[in-house]
């Protein structure tokens, strides 16, 4: 333990100096003044460590700087990255106003220099601050200028997600035609993109919950499918972990309770198998509410003690309730009446503890009563269903429903009627006067819940003087029974009904409690399942950008290696040819000089004619693969190739800043390929008189390459549609390196190529 404390503090130490070293690194650039891209970026750097220290007043001063700097040296791309990260950052300080202010700055600085993605990333982003507002139209209509913009910038992907975030919203606000329309457009987005099928499973099933909302079960379960097909084509366990939960929910819903086991199996399986507890708990639960509803009592109890060790884990009060009263209600159904009492009393005592909803706690007393009911314990049953009655008339005064206020009245007077006529039963003066003594109980507590619930004031004192009534004629009844038998025998007769009429509404009441019961499971299934997916989202997210990195370099690695192969062959074979031929030419050439032989001309030129197909082997295998660039680096590569180039009315300067960290192999060979074609793009096209390249790498790993000449330019756009071979091959081995590249030109104004090469290809 005490070594790794060491290690702790000595890490913490080291990350605290380099962290010291950066920020004075930053300083020492920006108090140079210099009005370039690297000052800007510097002080943008510096704002991103200032706010990672919560130091937001020395963040905000390098912004501001970095914004006013962008705008002088007309880098209104980086002025327009400013406003939005500025933006961003009040945002996180809760100052909404002032973060909307920047985003309007970035879109005024977007409009005046068709920035178009710049513009769509700031409509979005206030688009989202609208949303946190609760401001659902302001922030639907900021979600289409967003969309507008990308469209304009040819960005399909964002369109794509803002289209999400608006059906999102659709969905918040009941809309459910336009979340659909939404959908299906982000869905035919993704058909048109490199790899948009695999994208296609998220929006499927969300189309699919939208019909499940409406009870629409068979729709949903047809996009719950094709989102699982989808899934588990393209092997993407947290979508199929989704898609499988989502089938067993629609079929439970639609009380096809065996194939909902199917799926629900699958979900656990799943679950486990990405290690994701919470939602392996909630398939357990809703399995066991499956076997109940089957009748089988036996494996319902088992899934729900597994449920309980789970949440007893988590501490899940509310879960243990809801539990608790399941399995109190199991054993009661399976006459196992000692555990049924536990598991209720367990109920209630979860419930005063940790302040349980009133609902639940009507079920657990009623559940209770029901077994006491059921072993003959009639006081105690009393006792419970008194305390049911209480919890009810706190919920119906809650939720203020006039309806089962009544129904609740007349239940209480059913109640009593039962009561009475069974203890009509009793001949003995005792149980008589036992019963009139409960009954004033009764009437007190319900003259305590007339003064509690002032809105029940006039039902409930026409329920008392009914049972005051009821209570005179038993006792008129009672007397002549031992004169009129025959008077006896219809009142068992009229008690029997009654009975059976009172079973009959406890049944109903027991339904109408399973039923709201599966109802809140449900929906708290279906809230956890929203939470679930934006973390399974983010972890998917993370390892499709592993494997396409993996992919990336794989790739350039063999086409590297094959360049290699070439260059290897050129000078150990065709060269090793070429030489020994120009060795033996020029010995002839020598002997023809002596002999003075008449062919020597046409064995001069023969001579001359081999050595250039020499050099100009030597020339192509250096090329392909040059030994600066093995031995020595990217620098030292691009500095010998620029020496080579044979460009007398062009000045070429090279500048060079960083590079302390080494490049990996494949991002130097990209690099050197890249300004290797822009350099003859420029000799061969520009007739320009100077050439800048500059080379910077950021403390934090990050790389920039501009070239820029004085050339006579070209229209970007018109040579992309022209031709844009070399164009295209340059932007897609730079997008290999996730990085990105910009053409700046116009006719007789120079060109401008800007790369950016993040630090996460190390």
């Amino acid at each position: 333990m005490k070594l790794k404390a060491v290690i702790f503090l000595l890490c913490y130490f080291t990350c605290s100096i380099l962290l010291a070293q950066s920020i004075d690194s930053l300083n020492s650039i920006v108090s140079k003044k210099q009005l370039n891209e690297g000052t800007v970026k510097a002080h943008y750097l510096l704002a991103k460590i200032y706010t990672d220290k919560l130091d937001s007043t020395n963040a905000v001063d390098n912004y501001l700087a970095g914004i006013a700097l962008s705008k002088k040296a007309n880098l209104f791309l980086w002025a327009g990255y400013g406003y939005n990260e500025l933006g961003y950052l009040f945002e996180l300080m809760n100052e909404n106003n002032t973060a909307l202010n920047y985003y309007y700055q970035a879109i005024k600085n977007g409009k005046q220099h068709n920035l178009y993605t710049s513009i769509g990333r700031a409509y979005s982003n206030i688009g989202f601050v609208k949303k946190n507002q609760g401001k659902f139209d302001q922030a639907i209509l900021n979600y289409d200028s967003s969309i507008t913009f990308y469209k304009l910038a040819n960005h399909a992907s964002e369109i794509a997600n803002n289209m999400g975030n608006q059906a999102v919203l659709f969905q918040q606000l009941g809309n459910r035609e336009k979340a659909l329309k939404a959908f299906q457009t982000q869905l035919s987005i993704y058909d048109t993109l490199t790899n948009g099928e695999r994208k296609k499973a998220t929006p499927i099933l969300n189309i699919g919950r939208i019909y499940l909302d409406q009870n629409n079960h068979d729709i949903a379960i047809k996009y719950f499918n094709e989102s699982l097909l989808l899934s588990q084509k393209y092997k993407l366990l947290s979508a199929e972990l989704l898609a499988q939960n989502n089938l067993g929910v629609a079929y439970f819903n639609k009380k096809e309770y065996t194939k909902a086991i199917e799926y629900i199996e699958k979900t656990i399986l799943i679950a486990k198998k990405v290690g994701d507890k919470k939602q392996e708990l909630e398939a357990t639960t809703n399995l066991g509410a499956c076997y109940a509803q089957l009748n089988e009592d036996e494996k319902a109890l088992t899934y729900y003690k597994k449920s309980e060790k789970r949440l007893l884990e988590l501490n899940d009060f509310q879960g243990l309730i809801t539990n608790n009263i399941n399995q109190s209600s199991t054993y009661g159904k399976l006459k196992k009446f000692p555990e049924s009492i536990e598991y209720g009393k367990k109920a209630l005592s979860y419930i005063n503890n940790y302040q349980g909803s009133i609902q639940y706690k009507q079920n657990a007393y009623e559940t209770i009563a029901n077994v006491y009911k059921e072993i003959g314990n009639l006081k105690a049953a009393f006792e419970y269903q008194d305390s049911q009655i209480m919890a009810r008339n706190a919920f119906l005064n809650e939720t203020g429903n006039a309806a089962l206020i009544e129904l609740q009245t007349k239940y209480e007077t059913s109640k009593k009627e039962y009561r009475i006529n069974l203890l009509s039963k009793a001949d003995s003066i005792n149980s008589l006067k036992i019963f009139n003594q409960l009954l004033q109980i009764d009437k007190q507590k319900l003259a305590l819940t007339t003064q509690q619930l002032e809105i029940r004031n006039q039902d409930l004192q026409l329920a008392e003087d009914s049972i005051v009534l009821l209570s005179k004629n038993q006792i008129i009844n009672q007397k002549e029974a031992f004169a009129q038998q025959q008077q006896q025998k219809l009142e068992l007769l009229s008690q029997q009904q009654q009975i059976q009429a009172l079973e009959l509404k406890q049944k109903n009441t027991l339904m109408y409690g399973l039923a709201v019961l599966v109802g809140l499971l449900c929906i708290g299934g279906f809230l956890f399942f929203r939470y679930k997916q934006a973390q399974q989202k983010a972890l998917l997210q993370q390892k499709l950008l592993e494997q396409e990195k993996q992919a990336t370099i794989n790739i350039l690695a063999a086409e590297e290696k094959e360049r290699q192969r070439i260059a290897t062959d050129l000078h150990d074979g065709v060269g090793q040819i070429l030489t020994a031929t120009w060795l033996n030419l020029q010995q002839i050439n020598e002997e023809a000089q002596k002999e003075n032989a008449p062919n020597k001309n046409f064995i001069e030129r023969t001579f001359n004619l081999m050595d250039e197909g020499c050099k100009e082997v030597r020339s192509v295998s250096h090329n392909m693969m040059p030994n600066a660039l093995l031995k020595k680096g990217l620098v030292d590569a691009v500095r010998e190739f620029i020496q080579q180039i044979n460009a007398r009315q062009t000045q070429i300067n090279l500048q060079t800043q960083g590079l302390q960290k080494s490049l990996p192999n494949h991002v130097e060979a990209v690099l050197y390929r890249v300004i290797q074609e822009s350099v003859n793009n420029v000799i061969k096209h520009a007739q320009a008189s100077r050439l800048d390249i500059s080379i910077n790498q950021e403390e934090t790993g990050e790389l920039d390459v501009l070239i820029e000449d004085n050339g006579k330019g070209f229209n970007v756009q018109e040579a992309l549609k022209k031709d844009g071979i070399g164009l295209a091959n340059i932007k897609s081995r730079i997008e290999y390196l996730k990085g990105t590249v910009d053409w700046d030109s116009n006719t007789n104004n120079g060109t401008l190529v800007a790369i950016h090469i993040p630090a996460s290809n190390e």
